[in-house]
């Protein structure tokens, strides 16, 4: 895998301005376009095609000329909606288009604990061409320790030092690009690592942050005139110390241009469009690709699978320079990128992975995967945050921007060290978390006398660091500086809210922690509030139900007593007055039948209970039935109900055969029986044979049932 490490250029006054990472593996391509790519591909390609009339060609390269500072005085950007904005010449304004973008980061593959171990795993299946690989020895004075490097042709290769980062925990690094800024030409490029938390996995997090130098400034590009071979140039102009410009060679595009170079004309090479060449271009399509985007879309906004997987190829098996050719609406121009990098990786024809990655005022970053023939793609957009003045004050980020802070500030920030005090902890860790007794006492006196905001902070990280900024405070300090209390609540990025009380004692020379209570803090939308007049239906298993809600499980019949007493007593009922009956009770024993068999009854209540106004009293009676069989077939037309019940001092079953086919048929049938009906039986005993040969004597009332 070969990736390719450059940036754009702006065209100023006519003079190109470059910036570029000198990484020595694409230092020859790159200056390859940064001498063959001037002006614009319209100034060339009009000068390679003009006619022979020279005031007509320069009247063209002014045009040009014009039209290429005009735009590059109005470079296209990345917006914060993420939407790409394009200069309008015409309109002198900048216009939206529909390129729209985001991303996500890539990881590491695996890591080694030598450099050793890793080069005898370079054979590995599992790590594949472009798959990126880190040595921990562990030592930090190990020159080894901490080095990145990515999987080539059955090798590795090293790209960058990363000893400034934490040492790691076992776990699998991830990183992202962090902030890019520019330095002065002639500075040598770095790249510093910086944490950035951990994932959902618990793998630490970190960002590569690249400072590269700006380049210096080149020659503009002109056409000085066109021949038809090198000879005839020679012939024409046997001195070329004069000319200013190139001259093209060649009877059609493109052409090879030549410049006067130590007393001779030297070729220059081609400016080759469309992807010849050494050129690989990305087309603009890929840019406006959706988080939504299917395997065919991607592959279409390349131009197809196979020009997909040729880009791939010729990244990995040439020194290519990538492009983006973009904005081409306007006539006679189009807005060249130059990505910052391009790397790929290229198993099979169903197998390769590409990236890459463009700065303008944005960094835009597109990474697409291809497994087994499917295409997946992200795409993110980083906001460039550049280094704050070096002027010795403190600076913090205010609207995007460096403000200086005042010394003065009523800003606290107290050690992050005071989050792990106890209720058990000492006197001497107390105040060693505060920095010691006398600058306790004096936060104390601050914090009373002024109004002031507190935060707790991490040790800087890099140029990183964390601040929990939602710290509530309750002081008090008494003017002798002998007694004195502080509470704080603090509240973290895990959704806790963390309380500790602090007091000072015996005459304000020692420290106690009075609490140290940490409470879990949950969201409204996992909080359930109910009024009592509000009604609620559970969905999920554990959530509760209301007392209306479980009481609507039980099916609650208020008939006559004239209805109910028709089932109270022994009967056999067949034929067409079944359903009537059935009907009477139940109101629709159909219905009943299918929501008892669906789960929305649990019960079975009959009642005749009522008031009597002239009484003054209630009267009649409840039956609780307790259901023990329920057969419901709509589509045979059969319902079948078995339940029991309690009358009196008897305990019943009724027996319900329901055919809807037909009211008449003799399938119709009620059966009502005592469970247990004796005149005098008062007991049943379960004995075996052997237990009851021995009785003597029997009990009265009572049956014994042998159970061998």
């Amino acid at each position: 895998m070969k990736g390719l490490y450059t940036i754009g250029y702006k065209i100023i006054d006519g003079i190109k301005t470059s910036v570029k990472v000198s990484l020595e593996d694409i230092q020859t391509a790159y200056q390859d376009v940064v001498n063959a790519v001037k002006n614009s591909e319209v100034a060339t390609k009009n000068a390679n095609t003009a006619a022979s009339n020279a005031n007509e060609k320069a009247v063209l390269a002014d045009t040009a000329a014009a039209n290429a500072n005009d735009t590059a005085e109005h470079p296209t950007y990345i917006g914060q909606d993420h939407y790409v904005y394009k200069w309008n010449k015409t309109a002198q304004a900048y216009d939206k288009t529909d390129i729209y973008t985001k991303g996500d980061a890539f990881s590491i593959k695996k890591v080694y604990a030598s450099v050793a171990n890793m080069e005898a795993d370079k054979s590995n299946p599992d790590i594949t061409e472009g798959d990126f690989v880190l040595v921990n020895t562990g030592d930090v004075e190990d020159p080894d320790n901490a080095k990145l490097y990515v999987k080539a042709d059955g090798d590795f290769e090293f790209l960058v030092d990363m000893s400034g980062a934490i040492g790691f925990t076992g776990k699998t690094p991830q990183f992202s690009i962090g902030t890019i800024s520019t330095l002065e030409a002639g500075s040598t490029a770095t790249a510093t690592i910086s944490e950035d938390g951990v994932d959902s996995d618990g793998n630490p997090k970190y960002k590569i942050n690249f400072a590269i130098p700006r380049g210096n400034p080149g020659a503009p590009f002109r056409i000085a005139g066109e021949y038809a071979t090198l000879e005839a140039l020679k012939s024409a102009v046997p001195d070329g110390s004069a000319v200013d410009g190139f001259m093209a060679v060649g009877t059609e595009a493109p052409y090879d241009y030549y410049a006067w170079v130590n007393g001779d004309w030297v070729n220059q090479g081609k400016i080759a469009g469309g992807g010849s060449g050494n050129v690989v271009v990305i087309p603009a399509a890929a840019m406006s690709l959706s988080d939504q985007a299917t395997s065919d879309e991607i592959f279409n906004a390349f131009g197809g699978k196979d020009a997909f997987m040729d880009i791939c190829q010729s990244i990995v098996n040439k020194d290519t320079v990538c492009v983006v050719a973009n904005i081409p609406e306007e006539s006679g121009m189009k807005l060249v990128y130059i990505p910052v990098m391009a790397m790929a990786t290229y198993t099979d024809a169903n197998n390769a992975n590409f990236m890459m990655a463009i700065i303008t005022e944005t960094t835009f970053q597109l990474v697409v995967t291809v497994t087994d023939g499917i295409a997946t793609q992200s795409s993110q957009v980083l906001n460039h945050i550049y280094e704050a003045p070096s002027d010795g004050n403190v600076y913090g980020r205010k609207n995007k921007d460096w403000v200086k802070v005042p010394e003065n500030s009523n800003v606290i920030i107290l050690p992050k060290e005071i989050l792990d005090l106890t209720g058990s902890s000492s006197s001497e860790e107390i105040l060693a978390a505060f920095g010691g007794i006398d600058k306790y006492k004096d936060l104390l006196e601050k914090l009373s006398t002024n109004n002031c905001l507190v935060q707790i902070g991490e040790p800087s990280l890099g140029s990183l660091r964390h601040i929990y900024t939602l710290v509530e405070y309750a002081v008090n300090f008494a003017s002798n500086k002998q007694s004195g209390a502080l509470s704080l609540n603090i509240y973290n990025e895990e959704q806790q809210l963390r309380r500790l009380h602090f007091y000072l004692e015996n005459n304000g020379t020692t420290a106690r922690c009075g609490e140290a209570s940490t409470f879990q803090l949950v969201r409204d939308t996992d909080v359930l509030t109910k009024t009592n007049t509000s009604s609620f239906t559970p969905t999920q298993p554990y959530q509760p139900a209301t007392k209306k809600y479980v009481d609507d499980k039980t099916f609650v019949r208020d008939v006559d007593g004239t209805i109910l007493n028709k089932w109270i007593n022994n009967t056999v009922i067949t034929g067409e007055t079944v359903q009537g009956l059935v009907n009477e009770l139940f109101g629709n024993f159909i219905s009943f039948a299918e929501n008892y068999a669906e789960g929305r009854y649990r019960g079975l209540r009959f009642s005749a209970r009522h008031y009597d106004e002239e009484a003054g009293n209630y009267f009649g009676y409840i039956i609780n039935a307790n259901i023990q069989y329920c057969l419901s077939e709509p589509g045979n037309g059969y319902f079948e109900l078995l339940f029991t019940f309690g009358y009196g001092s008897t305990l019943k079953s009724c027996y319900i055969y329901y055919y809807d086919v037909s009211e008449t048929s003799s399938e119709n049938k009620i059966v009502i029986t005592d469970v247990v009906r004796s005149d005098n039986l008062t007991t049943l005993t379960k004995k075996t044979a052997a237990e009851y040969e021995a009785l003597g004597s029997k009990d009265a009332n009572t049956a014994y049932c042998v159970t061998d």
